[in-house]
């Protein structure tokens, strides 16, 4: 069931997106790298190192792993090029700017894909509300402790918050005249995503509540309102607890670049969502001169490169090894020299 699950949860959010519209060594590349005593890394799955094969052996069991190094993960790369003596891994899979926000700031509730869905979304039993709202003293420490923070976020900012509006709608009671409960029961019983979507639709219809949740969800990923009010309040957020620091802020990549068999999807969404996220990171530079280094990073090589495999054996958008010493070698070189 979990199988089918992640492949149900790959079909919609590939929908739920259409709705919202060489490896060198580090060493060798850094040169005189400046040097910084400890590193902190924030941000989702992408910063974790998800789909690496030490994380696949580090995880065991595990769908979700934490705070870990992970070794050929470009956080560590980083880490090991500027000589660091302390390394932070604190980026945690699924996360959007919304949870990465709620453990920088305890007076930040989330949404409702944070208080209901995320555990379920990103296959963490761990990510209670709870969980979420109470990391505030582990990431202070390990931001006042680094003199260099890396933050990559927003790229689950593109699809989570859409795809966990549908599935509340789907599985929210009061229900249709229909008696499925969970988005399972609905692929089983509909026969397709493409039925699933009618059923949503359906359910819009005879709830009105659901227009204006459904609407709004859109609405942010096409606005980037969400996005751009959290992101802010990140990066005052990291100044907060130690104004000293340097963040530096890696661009978000788009993981359909390769998609030939997906005609204009990889134009669409660069124009719609990933150009417009890395301008709004870009953007901070001009307030926070040196102390806030933008990197952009947009040939990131990731895992699945056709639409096709992604339908059939799940998506996966992480970058391969090559992909994560190419963003490794990016920041390296936007490093201020020793």
């Amino acid at each position: 069931m979990k199988k089918t699950f992640r492949k149900i949860i790959s079909a919609v959010l590939a929908l739920a997106m259409v709705l919202a519209v060489m490896s060198t060594s580090a060493f060798a590349a850094t040169g005189g790298v400046k040097h910084y005593k400890a590193v902190t890394s924030l941000g989702d799955s992408i910063a974790v190192g998800f789909s690496m094969p030490d994380y696949a052996t580090k995880s065991g069991d595990k769908f979700v792993l934490n705070k870990v190094p992970i070794d050929g993960s470009y956080p560590l790369l980083v880490s090991q090029a500027v000589g660091a003596e302390r390394f932070h891994p604190l980026a945690q899979c699924g996360y959007r700017t919304v949870e990465l926000r709620m453990a920088l700031d305890p007076a930040y509730e989330g949404d409702i894909v944070a208080k209901r869905w995320q555990a379920r979304l990103s296959n963490a039993p761990e990510y209670t509300y709870e969980y979420l709202r109470g990391q505030y003293p582990e990431y202070e420490e390990a931001i006042k402790d680094s003199d260099l923070v890396l933050l990559d976020i927003g790229f689950n900012d593109t699809w989570l918050t859409v795809l966990g509006t549908l599935v509340n709608i789907i599985e929210e009671t009061p229900n249709t005249e229909s008696t499925m409960e969970t988005l399972d029961d609905a692929v089983e019983h509909l026969g397709s995503i493409e039925n699933v979507f009618n059923y949503v639709m359906f359910k819009v219809q005879q709830t009105p509540s659901y227009i204006d949740s459904l609407s709004k969800a859109l609405m942010n990923e096409v606005t980037l309102q969400e996005i751009t009010e959290n992101y802010d309040a990140i990066v005052k957020r990291i100044y907060a607890i130690n104004p000293k620091t340097t963040i530096v802020a890696v661009s978000s990549f788009n993981p359909y670049r390769d998609w030939t068999d997906v005609p204009g999807l990889a134009q669409v969404t660069q124009k719609l969502l990933y150009d417009r996220i890395n301008a709004l990171k870009a953007s901070y530079a001009d307030p926070y001169g040196s102390q806030y280094i933008y990197v952009n990073a947009p040939d990131v090589e990731a895992r699945t490169r056709k639409g096709m495999d992604a339908l059939r054996g799940g998506w996966d958008p992480h970058p391969t090894e090559a992909g994560h010493q190419y963003i490794a070698n990016q920041i390296i070189a936007a490093l201020p020299r020793a």
